[in-house]
């Protein structure tokens, strides 16, 4: 991860909220990014958010396995575009497969009524919640 990078941040509200890196801070046990997460809508600015990289350092006596450490995923360019997204039919194609790119994937397609979505061998099927025309049209079968 570097300044300039294209990443998935932790977002209590959306799970994951596309962001850049503009500045990483501290040494390595107390590293911690500053990322600019998207706006509400495409090209508006976003906010800047401090994610920390390393969990704080437990103080004497204190048990610290369970720290406040935050992960940020680097994003797939394929995926950065709708069409990109909606065009994967199969995640384990993709350099990158995490959670957020899955989730991602899955949304940017289901918008467009393609429930299902192959990860390797696995198929992944999205209930639509409404009629899809011609899901299980003959041509289809």
């Amino acid at each position: 991860l570097e300044p300039g990078a294209s990443v998935w941040v932790p977002c209590s509200e959306r799970v994951w909220r596309p962001g850049i890196i503009s500045s990483l801070e501290g040494g390595a046990a107390e590293a911690m990014a500053l990322v600019e997460v998207s706006g509400a809508f495409p090209g508006a600015r976003g906010q800047i958010v401090e994610v920390r990289l390393q969990p704080p350092k437990a103080k004497s006596g204190e048990d610290n396995s369970v720290g406040v450490l935050q992960q940020l995923h680097p994003r797939n360019e394929v995926l950065k575009t709708h069409q990109g997204a909606v065009g994967v039919i199969d995640l384990s194609q993709l350099p990158l497969l995490h959670e957020p790119a899955v989730l991602q994937a899955l949304d940017a397609r289901y918008h467009e009524g393609i429930v299902y979505t192959f990860t390797g061998p696995v198929l992944l099927a999205v209930n639509p919640f409404r009629e899809i025309p011609h899901l299980y049209s003959i041509e289809k079968l």
